[in-house]
This record gives structure tokens, C-alpha cells and sequence, in this order.
């Protein structure tokens, strides 16, 4: 059983949801969520094993079609799959778990093919840092991997732009694990300058750095 695993939702909803569990357990009926995770590789440090999964569930919208006679006709369209959190459980060599905790996410945009986000390092202090960007947004957490506990949970800008002149439309970011407590993020900004009204795509490549 993960504790945890409800934990990203709004309380009040949580409280239903919870709810509708126990009257499903008590009548002895399984209660069943859509979701799917993507599942990273097991992580082994010492005689724990890290097992982080990110969840995602598809999502859909409406569309409203007219035919030759203005008939009008709608249908359910796919619209990506939305990241909602993720789970990190330690296991100990009989793989009983030892503790479990989650890391909130939201991605954009919503990808089409289901992809892990999230990339992990673990620090000398036997922290394990999860950090994953989107748009222009760095989010991290950090675990103690004894007892699972979160130590940071932190969100940031990407990238500050000086230049007053400047507005940033658009960003996209990719995330690769580089070395020690040290990420990669890249992508492409699409930028309008104010005055000239001129717009311009950049690609950058940065680098995110996890304090111990």
C-alpha cells in the first residue's frame, strides 16, 4: 500500500476519493484509477532499492463539426496525456517496502507518447534529488533515503531574460542528468522585442546545478 499516493490531489477532493476507497474495501470490492506510469530502471544504493514511477492519464476534449447542411456533429478527441505526480518507493533486498513519497508534476504540453521527465542523482549525504523542466520552469525535490523523508521540494525559473525589451512567447525544455548534482536543460525560446515588435527562436542550453 503507498500512503502517499493521493497526496498531489486537493484535500477536499483527496477526502472523497478516500472515501469512496473505504466504502469499496468494506463491501470487499477493488477500487480501480486510470492511470499508467512510465517506470525508471531501479536505482541501488547500498541495500536500498529506488523504484520512481511517473503517472499520467489520457485526457480529452470536444469537437464541434459542421457537415454540408450546417449539422452540427461532436465527438471526443484525444488530447495528450497529463502527468499528475510521481511515485519514489525504497525497497529493502526481500523487496518489502521500506517507505514511500511522491513528487507532484505538470507538464506542457501534453505529450502525445507517454516519456519519462524526471532524471535523478543522489548526493554524498544519501539524498536523492528528482529534478524534471517544463516550459520555463525547473522543479525539484530531494528525499533522505533512509527514511524517505522530503528535504526540498522547490520551483524556479528556467531562464531570467534582462532585457526589458523582450517578452518570451514560448519555451520548451528538455532535461538530461550530466554529473554529480549537475543537470543539462535545453530547448528553444520564441522571443517578441517590444519595440521592434521583431520575433526570434533561440536555442539555449543551460546548466542546473542541486546544492548539497
Amino acid at each position: 500500500t503507498f500512503e502517499k499516493f493521493l497526496d498531489y490531489l486537493p484535500e477536499e477532493y483527496k477526502k472523497k476519493v478516500e472515501k469512496k476507497i473505504a466504502k469499496k474495501s468494506a463491501q470487499n470490492k477493488d477500487v480501480k484509477f486510470n492511470y499508467t506510469a512510465v517506470t525508471h530502471p531501479i536505482i541501488q544504493k547500498d541495500n536500498t532499492y529506488i523504484l520512481i514511477s511517473e503517472f499520467y492519464y489520457p485526457t480529452y476534449v470536444y469537437v464541434t463539426t459542421y457537415d454540408a447542411s450546417g449539422k452540427a456533429k461532436s465527438s471526443k478527441r484525444f488530447d495528450g496525456y497529463q502527468y499528475s505526480h510521481a511515485m519514489t518507493v525504497g525497497l529493502d533486498e526481500n523487496g518489502e517496502k521500506i517507505w514511500d513519497n511522491l513528487f507532484e508534476m505538470s507538464v506542457y504540453p501534453k505529450p502525445f507518447i507517454p516519456k519519462k521527465y524526471i532524471n535523478t542523482s543522489i548526493n554524498k549525504y544519501n539524498e536523492l534529488n528528482m529534478l524534471y523542466a517544463t516550459e520555463n520552469s525547473i522543479n525539484t525535490k530531494s528525499f533522505n533515503l533512509k527514511s524517505g523523508s522530503a528535504i526540498s521540494d522547490e520551483t524556479f525559473d528556467l531562464i531570467k531574460r534582462d532585457d526589458k525589451d523582450d517578452k518570451v512567447k514560448w519555451t520548451t525544455s528538455t532535461n538530461e542528468y550530466w554529473y554529480d548534482q549537475n543537470y543539462l536543460v535545453f530547448g528553444y525560446q520564441r522571443i517578441k522585442d517590444l519595440d521592434t515588435k521583431d520575433k526570434k527562436t533561440v536555442y539555449y542550453v543551460t546548466k542546473v546545478s542541486i546544492k548539497d
